[in-house]
């Protein structure tokens, strides 16, 4: 394998990914140079790059939000992908496929399938490289048997996924049960957790936490199916991590925040022309003011 071209592959990852380069140590790069070269081997010389993202609006939409559909933060995702494929590309054949988990997860988080649909219709109308395509794997795949997710994996997706999904929950007013279909509004329980003091918010958390455990371990066997079906590709994740044997970091938002558009609100900066997800509380209290895009909430500015 050409160490100079991996080298050069490696640097423009790099220059994209977001990831400050006092934040990379000697290991986060021998992993990302292995990557390259064992996809750009399966591959025959050619490039294909996978991320597990964009599965749907996270719900509470007013706020976690601007609403269901796509809004600048997307738009700015897809562009940073664009021009990392364009740069790759001029040294090798890249692709980069984007696989949803929508439907995968979102009846855990309350969220409908035309919500889903509508999320992804709006999503593949913006505008992106060629390079860069939308791959289904479907939900309904699932059903093979795949062998329960690592432990260890599903240990660190929880310190991610615990916070969102407990958030989710309350936002969403409602809670689900370890029963997935059984939804029990929130009003009640949240009134049931006062009344038993400490003891019913232990069990609201236990709940939020299995629902937590759930979502992982769908995500979990959802990348491994992705695994078998895309065995050449490198992975990219848009999650801040300082393991990058799996995967290498790819910051979807601006320069100041490691977020992720489908949970969270975009916020301009017009002083240094950055727009980065922020929560919806952080953009309300800076007094910014809420833009519109054919007739759609699209982002705030400061």
């Amino acid at each position: 394998m050409d160490q100079k071209l991996i080298n050069t592959l490696g640097d423009i990852i790099l220059k994209h990914s977001g990831v400050r380069a006092c934040e990379i140590n000697w290991g986060m790069q021998r992993d990302l140079h292995k990557h390259l070269e064992e996809s750009l081997e399966k591959g025959k010389g050619s490039l294909h790059l996978v991320m597990q993202a964009f599965p749907c609006k996270i719900p509470g939409h007013t706020d976690r939000t601007l609403g269901i559909l796509p809004d600048e933060g997307e738009a700015q995702a897809l562009a940073k992908l664009s021009d990392l494929c364009d740069d790759l590309s001029r040294h090798v054949p890249t692709k980069l496929s984007l696989v949803s988990e929508g439907h995968v997860v979102s009846d855990l988080l309350g969220v409908s399938d035309e919500d889903v649909d509508q999320y992804q219709k709006a999503l593949r109308a913006l505008p992106r490289s060629a390079r860069v395509e939308f791959n289904t794997v479907a939900a309904d795949q699932l059903g093979c048997w795949l062998g329960d997710p690592p432990a260890d994996y599903i240990r660190a997706k929880m310190s991610i996924r615990d916070p969102m999904i407990n958030g989710a929950a309350k936002a969403r007013h409602e809670v689900v049960c370890d029963t997935l279909s059984s939804k029990v509004d929130m009003c009640h329980t949240m009134a049931s957790i006062h009344s038993q003091g400490k003891d019913g918010w232990n069990v609201f958390q236990e709940r939020c936490t299995h629902l937590a455990q759930q979502f992982c371990e769908r995500s979990a066997n959802h990348a491994a199916l992705v695994r078998k079906v895309m065995p050449e590709a490198m992975w990219l994740t848009p999650h801040k991590t300082d393991n990058w044997s799996e995967a290498t970091p790819f910051r979807l938002s601006g320069s100041q925040v490691w977020s992720t558009p489908w949970n969270s609100v975009p916020l301009h900066d017009p002083a240094t022309g950055e727009t980065n997800g922020v929560p919806h509380a952080a953009a309300r209290d800076r007094h910014s003011r809420l833009e519109h895009k054919n007739g759609q909430p699209w982002r705030y500015v400061a």
